[in-house]
């Protein structure tokens, strides 16, 4: 049964008419049980919801079984259903855990593809076999003949977009390995090839790459994720901290000119973006159209007095992309690397932080603390601009609650939106537009 959030939002978006059935678990598994009988379910996860008002919808999940755990996901499209759904038909699936592979629903306007199945994600397929794992590899790495019989182990999945996985050969890491929708690879193959090795900090090189299967192979760097220490030791997070704000100083000091290819984030695509955020948040529901449209604009206003910069910035610098090993730092995700305004980063990390402890995973003082090392540690910098992008930063991820399924999603985005808010007014509080915020 759909939460009064999620049925307001299926009533909001007619367009959709499968999406009714991707926002509730327990619709979706008595679906999955009626589509494949021989499965017996365990327990369903909802993991990941992208959506675009009135066009479509992505869900994943992950099934338990007695035996395994499987990766699903269903795309429940919009006015071009029957065009999408018809493509679907034309296509020929793989068999994947349980047999499953993937199945139409017309009335629904829902496709629901099992892993290794991918709509866009075309060389998925290929991490199925020994056989399939043995031409993608050869074609990867094509001097290394004692890795093409590695085994390739799924790290991270996003449907229609990209899959993580660690090549191993006799049980040890080799290789990272990342398969790429078509349309993204030679950017992503480009974008690659500009991360140079630098002497201050470590990240994955590019040492292979294969058009035919869009993949690209990296050098495998151990050490464990910051987000992972932050739940296992207060003392080594402290310092993990401190070690991530040296490192994105030395990120940000790197020479423009060795990153020439790279492209330009100017302040109108700033703004363009912040506005487009305004709109998907209105889109989730019409509470959310006022305030996020009010904060929107007080925000770009405040950037605008602002000059614009030329740094190479990483674009999604956070602590799960930060690895910390005993010899070295190492920065990870470089896909989203530009050259723009460095604040953009600090200010992400440090919403990010405090969008950690709205999830619980850490309380207001450990987030304090994590804020003033990491400060300390990159070095100066003006608190008003740091502030801003922090409230920038919250911003952009307000529809994380939604999109992740965390219960009561539109009362923890309201709870981002206002802390957005208050960073806003503490800029300056002698500032007119502060009453309007105050609401």
């Amino acid at each position: 049964m759909l939460n009064q959030a999620d049925a307001e939002l299926v009533r909001h978006d007619p367009d959709i008419p499968g999406l009714h059935l991707l926002l509730d678990p327990i619709a979706f598994a008595r679906k999955i049980k009626e589509l494949w009988p021989q499965l017996t379910l365990k327990k369903i996860e909802p993991t990941l919801l992208r959506y675009q008002y009135g066009q479509w919808c992505v869900a994943s999940f992950r099934l338990t079984t007695p035996d395994s755990t499987i990766r699903v996901y269903a795309k429940a499209h919009g006015n071009d259903a029957s065009l999408k759904l018809l493509e679907a038909k034309a296509r020929s699936y793989a068999a994947g855990d349980e047999g499953m592979t993937a199945r139409i629903l017309s009335d629904f306007g829902v496709i629901i593809y099992a892993f290794p199945n991918d709509q866009k994600l075309t060389s998925l397929t290929h991490i199925l076999t020994e056989d399939s794992q043995y031409d993608l590899l050869r074609s990867l790495f094509p001097t290394q003949a004692t890795w093409w019989t590695g085994t390739i182990e799924p790290i991270h999945y996003s449907p229609e977009r990209y899959l993580v996985a660690t090549l191993k050969v006799d049980q040890k890491p080799q290789a990272i390995i990342k398969l790429l929708v078509p349309d993204n690879y030679h950017a992503a193959k480009e974008s690659a090839q500009q991360q140079i090795e630098n002497e201050h900090f470590k990240r994955p090189v590019l040492i292979g790459s294969s058009a035919e299967y869009h993949a690209l192979g990296f050098t495998y760097l151990p050490g464990i994720h910051l987000n992972k220490i932050f739940a296992k030791d207060q003392s080594h997070a402290d310092k993990g901290v401190e070690r991530a704000g040296r490192l994105l100083n030395k990120f940000h000091q790197q020479s423009l000119a060795d990153m020439s290819e790279l492209s330009i984030k100017d302040r109108a695509t700033e703004i363009d973006e912040i506005k487009q955020q305004a709109e998907a948040l209105a889109g989730l529901s019409p509470f959310l159209k006022a305030p996020a449209t009010q904060l929107a604009d007080i925000m770009i206003e405040q950037l605008e007095r602002y000059p614009e910069a030329r740094t190479i910035t990483h674009g999604h610098f956070i602590d799960r992309h930060i690895l910390i090993a005993n010899q070295h730092t190492a920065l990870l995700d470089l896909d989203n690397t530009y050259i723009g305004d460095a604040h953009a980063d600090i200010g992400f990390f440090i919403a990010h932080i405090e969008r950690s402890v709205l999830r619980g995973k850490l309380n207001a003082q450990q987030a304090q603390n994590y804020r003033q090392l990491f400060l300390q540690a990159y070095g100066e910098v003006p608190r008003e601009r740091v502030e801003l992008y922090t409230a920038i930063g919250l911003f952009k991820m307000a529809t994380h609650p939604f999109q992740y399924r965390e219960v009561e999603w539109l009362h923890q985005i309201n709870t981002l939106l206002k802390r957005a808010r208050r960073i806003m007014i503490n800029i300056n509080e002698k500032d007119s537009l502060a009453a309007a915020l105050a609401f």
